[in-house]
C-alpha cells in the first residue's frame, strides 16, 4: 500500500537525519547546512506544508515512474501529487522536518490528495497521525511520498510519517 508509512509515532521528536552536503552562495566550498540555513536559503520558494510518507519497495520495484525512470528505493527521489506534476517534474525539492532535511527530485506522482487529511492525536494510548474527517487547522494532507532511503534519512530510520515543509530549489 502507498500509505503504509502512515502508521506510527512522533517522528518530529526522533529525527536524526544525515545532513547532505550542498553548495551555498557566498561560500567557496560545500558546507553542511543546518535546518535553519536551509529554511533561510529557500524560504521564498516554499511550496507547501504537510506530511511526508514513504512508498514501499515491494509494490514499485521493477516499475517505471511517471518520469520514465525505474523506481529505485535507494534514490533521492519522491512522488508528488498528480496535480503538482507539471510544475515539479524532475525539479530539486528540499524536504525539511523539525531537525533534519533531504534533497530529492520529483520523478513520480500519485493521488496523494485522495488519502485525505490527518491529525496528530492520542487514541487508545497511542500518539500518532490518524485520519481526520474534519478540516481543523491541526490537520494536514500528505504532500510528498519519499523513497524508503530518503524517509530513513529524514527520520533516522524510523520511517514514521512526519510533518514537513517542501521548498523548490531555484
Amino acid at each position: 500500500m502507498r500509505r503504509q508509512g502512515i502508521v506510527t509515532g512522533l517522528a518530529l521528536a526522533c529525527v536524526m537525519a544525515v545532513v547532505p552536503i550542498v553548495p551555498v552562495a557566498g561560500r567557496s566550498s560545500p558546507e553542511r547546512l543546518t535546518v535553519d540555513e536551509v529554511r533561510t536559503h529557500v524560504r521564498r520558494h516554499h511550496l507547501f506544508s504537510g506530511l511526508a510518507t514513504w512508498y514501499g519497495e515491494e509494490v514499485h520495484l521493477g516499475r517505471a515512474c511517471k518520469s520514465g525512470q525505474m523506481y529505485d528505493p535507494e534514490a533521492a527521489k519522491a512522488a508528488v501529487d498528480i496535480s503538482e506534476w507539471e510544475e515539479l517534474a524532475c525539479h530539486t525539492l528540499y524536504v525539511v522536518a523539525a531537525r533534519g532535511w533531504v534533497r530529492v527530485s520529483a520523478n513520480d506522482t500519485g493521488y496523494l490528495y485522495e488519502a485525505g487529511r490527518f491529525v496528530k492525536e492520542e487514541r487508545e494510548g497511542v500518539l500518532r497521525w490518524w485520519p481526520s474527517d474534519r478540516q481543523d487547522p491541526d490537520s494536514y494532507p500528505i504532500v510528498i511520498d519519499l523513497t524508503p532511503a530518503m524517509m530513513d534519512r529524514l527520520t533516522g530510520g524510523a520511517r514514521d510519517t512526519t510533518l514537513v515543509d517542501v521548498y523548490l530549489w531555484r
